[in-house]
């Protein structure tokens, strides 16, 4: 008797610290480092130091709601008062956004290309999957605009968790112009089950059940179920591409597919790019040209005509 108390209360116990130990994986990673993220991208020829250093260029930092300090770098366009936000993804830094400065700046956008909350240089105790970092995007956007002033034409562009994030953000600011949402997942606790089962090779209960309020309690309100971009996509009013790599096994392309359809039966503008044999965050580096040919045919249609004047001199 005593014996199956014992075996009974080891069991529990491994369960509440393996709970425990996923809820850390999701919410405090192990992050790359600036400098990390930095020489990463120059390896890929992401970020070519010549031309980077080209830019004109400011380091801002703007005040979170939720009390720490948030730190993007600005690359002003002269003459435009058109702007993207790039939104980087899960473990990363803005660096990892590089690779789409050139894309938007051919089409006359200075760029603001942001840390996200507990990433980069960016403060927070943890990540939340665009739970809290959705009004943080807010915050940025209102940067923007008053850097830029009336009339200005404002896009976000996300990738992988960053994707997430503008999909979360869009039904908060009817603002925005467009939203670029790039290997998007559609319903965290449906991915982290996926993931559990796919990388892991664990059931989702008791796990998932328990490491939800575990997370809940240490970000102070982040639940799993509430972080689900596909909830809120009928309810994003600016034209949304989707662009996922057709090879993806980390967040499948059907979550795209699923949001991109939900859309198209709200009679909303919704449009998706399939990256051929593109993995997780791959498309644009498997074609950069037709990942770019799509994003400008896209923002050519729906962005409004007063905004779509020429390309500024750079």
């Amino acid at each position: 008797m005593i014996a199956a108390l014992i075996a009974v209360i080891a069991l529990i116990l491994i369960v509440l610290a393996a709970s425990w130990y996923f809820s850390s994986i999701v919410i405090t990673p192990k992050r790359f480092s600036t400098a990390e993220s930095r020489e990463i991208e120059k390896q890929k020829n992401h970020l070519v130091e010549s031309v980077y250093s080209a830019y004109k260029k400011t380091e801002v930092a703007v005040p979170s709601k939720y009390g720490y300090t948030m730190r993007a770098t600005w690359l002003p366009l002269e003459g435009t008062g058109k702007a993207v936000i790039l939104v980087h993804g899960f473990t990363y830094t803005r660096y990892g956004s590089c690779k789409y400065i050139e894309c938007f700046r051919r089409l006359g956008f200075s760029v603001l290309m942001i840390d996200q909350r507990h990433h980069g240089e960016s403060g927070g105790a943890n990540t939340s999957f665009g739970y809290f970092e959705k009004e943080d995007l807010k915050t940025w956007t209102d940067w923007v605009f008053k850097e830029l002033g009336p009339g200005a034409v404002v896009g976000t562009h996300g990738e992988s968790m960053g994707a997430a994030t503008v999909l979360q953000n869009g039904p908060l600011d009817p603002r925005l112009a467009f939203i670029v949402a790039d290997c998007p997942f559609s319903d965290l606790n449906t991915l982290l089950k996926y993931l559990l089962k796919k990388q892991y090779h664990l059931p989702s209960f008791p796990l998932l059940n328990i490491s939800r309020y575990i997370s809940k309690l240490r970000t102070g309100g982040m639940v799993y179920e509430e972080v689900s971009p596909i909830k809120g996509i009928t309810s994003i009013k600016c034209p949304v591409l989707f662009c996922h790599g057709d090879a993806d096994d980390y967040i499948p392309p059907s979550m795209s597919t699923e949001m991109h359809k939900a859309r198209l039966a709200a009679g909303l503008v919704s449009e998706i790019y399939y990256g051929p044999g593109a993995r997780h965050a791959g498309s644009w580096d498997v074609s950069p040209a037709a990942y770019e040919k799509t994003v400008a045919d896209f923002i050519g249609k729906y962005v409004p005509e007063a905004a779509r004047r020429q390309t500024p001199e750079r």
